[in-house]
Parts: structure tokens; sequence; C-alpha cells
């Protein structure tokens, strides 16, 4: 590998497993952000073994949209930090559906381009990032996407993501992971759904490096 190629693709790959990159468009959340109530556990009493008992009816559920929201985006933001060094263990074999589950819109673009890069400069990750902590920052679930931009649901997280256990690896086996790296970076992550009220529509749809922070 040229030293032009291999600086060529340290950058792009820096961007990916580093920091984190900036998507060209951002969908526009709602105006109505609210945060979730905490949630409680109970325990229903044992009956009297001396008695008949009759199991009353179940109480609705109190979850609220704004908690659902929160459950399943958080899930889907993990599971894209896993994916996003899992698929590129051994790019040529990845599959081109590999992301579908996990990012949309231009964060999708970013991780595909990010794939094809390594395929054609032949390097190979290991490790997985992780996420060291996930706070939500706000969340909007109003849509309409007939307006330009659309209004998509949106929750907004702020993640510290720890990268120290990943490796990218050249054709020839040597790392080319720059030595100055951080081992722990800051990330807002807008996670949309383009499909709400679908549970299943969360994709992480933008990433935007915080340089200025620490974790």
């Amino acid at each position: 590998m040229t030293k032009t190629s291999r600086a060529a693709l340290t950058a792009i790959l820096a961007a990916f497993l580093l920091s984190g990159c900036t998507g060209t468009s951002q969908p526009t959340p709602s105006t109505s952000n609210s945060s979730s109530p905490p949630s409680t556990t109970t325990t229903a009493p044992s009956p009297s073994p001396s008695t008949t008992t009759t199991a009353p009816s179940p109480s609705p559920s109190t979850t609220t949209p704004d908690a659902l929201a929160k459950e399943k985006s958080e899930a889907v933001l993990r599971a894209y930090f896993r994916a996003s060094t899992e698929c590129m263990f051994d790019p040529p074999k990845t599959p081109p559906k590999c992301f579908d589950a996990v990012a949309i819109a231009s964060e999708k673009t970013k991780l595909m381009n990010t794939l094809s890069s390594a395929q054609s400069m032949e390097t190979r990750t290991t490790g997985y990032n992780e996420v060291v902590s996930a706070t939500v920052k706000s969340t909007a679930l109003d849509i309409d996407l007939k307006k330009t931009p659309p209004v998509v649901p949106t929750v907004q997280w702020e993640v510290c993501y720890d990268v120290s256990k990943v490796n990218v690896i050249d054709r020839a086996g040597k790392s080319i992971v720059p030595p100055t790296r951080k081992p722990r970076g800051v990330l807002t992550v807008y996670v949309a759904n383009y499909t709400y009220p679908a549970l299943d529509g969360w994709r992480v749809a933008l990433t935007k490096p915080e340089a200025e922070k620490s974790c």
C-alpha cells in the first residue's frame, strides 16, 4: 500500500471509527420535547392459602410514547455501535444489507462508503466500539414527511464511546491506527423513525462528533 493510499484510508477510518461523521442532512425533529417518567416495578401480594382468589384484571399500560421511543432507540443505538465494527471484520464477505437494521439516510451512506473503502484497500477491523454511557438529550415525536425538510420523530442522544479495543489492519497485517488516537470520545447521535408509530423503524440517521467534550 502506498503512503498516499494509506493516508487516505486512515483519514476515512479515523472519521468513521474514532470521532463519527457529520452527515449532509439531518432529520428535523418536532418541537414537543418531554422526559419519560421513571419506571417502577410492583409485585402482586400472594393469596392466603386458606382462601380462593381471583386474579385482578391487568391495568392499562403506563408506558408513555416517550418511554417507548427511548427504549427502542437506545437498542438500535447500541446495535449501531456494534455493527459499525462487526460489519468491517471481513469486508469482502460483508453483505450489502449489513447496516440496514441500524442506520438510514446520510449515516447509512457514510457506513457504506467506509465499507467500500475497506474492501478496495483490503483492510479489516478487529475489536468492538463500546458504549460507555448514553444519555437522552431530547425526544420529539411529531411526524410530517411531506414537509421540506421532513419532520421526523427523533431521539437525540449524547454517547460516550470507547474504541481502545478497536484495531484496523492492512492487508500485510499491520495496524494503521494512528498512535495519537484517543481511547474515548463523545458523539451526539440522532436516532430517527421514518415509519413512526411503528416501533421497529428506529435507525441512526446522523452522528456528530463533540470534539470539545470528553468522557
